[in-house]
């Protein structure tokens, strides 16, 4: 089954929130293929940027990945770390 983490069209609403998400998403990305957690096919796609259609699926995501999002990823986006400057990974951390 295919988990959906997150999606760059839920924050669409409100444009600042959107213009923030996308650099949100461009660090998060950044942090995944540094700590390999992304298929190589992602790695490649989303190298450059956060395109409009963005989402991140668990068909997106290593077993390792998978396995740092379940346990982790809900915490991390609820905590505001993510809006911190620059954006706290600590839980993510934590959790690989």
């Amino acid at each position: 089954m295919n988990t959906l983490y997150d999606k760059l069209e839920w924050y669409s609403g409100e444009p600042e929130l959107y213009d923030v998400m996308k650099k949100v998403f461009r660090a998060l990305v950044d942090w995944m293929i540094k700590n390999k957690l992304l298929v190589p096919q992602q790695v490649d796609y989303y190298g450059e940027k956060i395109p409009s259609d963005f989402s991140l699926t668990s068909e997106d995501l290593t077993d390792k990945g998978n396995a740092v999002f379940k346990k982790a990823y809900n915490k991390w986006a609820s905590s505001g770390a993510l809006f911190e400057d620059p954006i706290d990974f600590t839980i993510l951390e934590e959790a690989l």
